[in-house]
């Protein structure tokens, strides 16, 4: 792997599971005010982000491999998205 790639993943790690021990720290937050003791939901919300962030990680990850081996879909559907943008504006003159 070359260095810009590494830094792309380690960036990647470190967005995701931001973003899932903080949504899940909240949501845990929220739970301890009214379901149980908000020390232990919060910790149990920001294990369950951690999950959620190596979850989003791996859905992010597999979509880039899906566009690099299929770059014709992708145009495809750009392509596709146009005509019918045509076709709705010929229809409305």
């Amino acid at each position: 792997m070359s260095e810009l790639q590494t830094d792309k993943s380690f960036e990647r790690w470190l967005e995701c599971m931001a973003r899932g021990i903080l949504v899940g720290g909240s949501l845990g937050a929220i739970a301890g005010w009214f379901l149980m003791d908000i020390q232990r939901s919060l910790l149990l919300g920001m294990l369950i982000g951690c999950l959620a962030g190596v979850t989003m990680k791996n859905v992010k990850d597999s979509k880039d491999r899906e566009a690099e081996l299929n770059p014709k879909t992708e145009s495809k559907l750009n392509s596709e998205s146009e005509d019918k943008s045509k076709s709705k504006e010929k229809s409305k003159k």
